[in-house]
């Protein structure tokens, strides 16, 4: 049996250690120990359809804070998901983000969403209002400011006056 030296293994860690960027330590919440087998996007699907709006972002980001500023003064009770304080966070994101690529081609009215340039790549937050997928905080304020989000709002459940 080969053995290894202790600076070799010292190497070897110090090499392992390198290729990992840990800011914080994640703990597993408990709907990730139940169901481990769920996908990254299967995740954010069954967050997005238990709850009426839901904000994932990050929680050092300013437009995601921006976001759940917005939708809490008028009266939302958004389900905040904090991607960088979730276990399967950087994986539910490239979801998200491969899913905001192609939403201005995943609805019959195209002209609800604006079009995405081709300079710019989509970011958080992304919001989700009755399970859909609405876009990022851009799509939000367009919402706002045409006076079409609290109709939606109300529509999904989420404002009742």
């Amino acid at each position: 049996m080969d053995t290894m030296s202790r600076s070799e293994a010292q190497e070897l860690l110090w090499a392992d250690h390198r290729c990992f960027r840990i800011d914080k330590p994640c703990v597993p919440s408990a709907l990730q120990l139940l169901s481990p087998l769920d996908g990254p996007l299967e995740r954010v699907e069954k967050i997005a359809m238990e709850n009426a709006v839901v904000v994932f972002g990050m929680s050092t980001c300013c437009m995601c804070h921006v976001a759940k500023t917005l939708l809490c003064g008028m009266g939302v009770n958004p389900r905040i998901v904090e991607l960088d304080n979730d276990v399967s966070g950087p994986a539910m994101e490239r979801a998200i983000i491969a899913k905001m690529v192609l939403l201005p081609y995943s609805n019959s009215d195209i002209h609800q969403h604006p079009p995405l340039s081709s300079a710019i790549k989509p970011t958080l937050p992304a919001i989700f209002m009755g399970g859909r997928l609405i876009g990022g905080l851009d799509h939000l304020m367009a919402l706002h400011i045409s006076g079409s989000l609290i109709p939606l709002l109300k529509d999904v459940g989420a404002l009742w006056l």
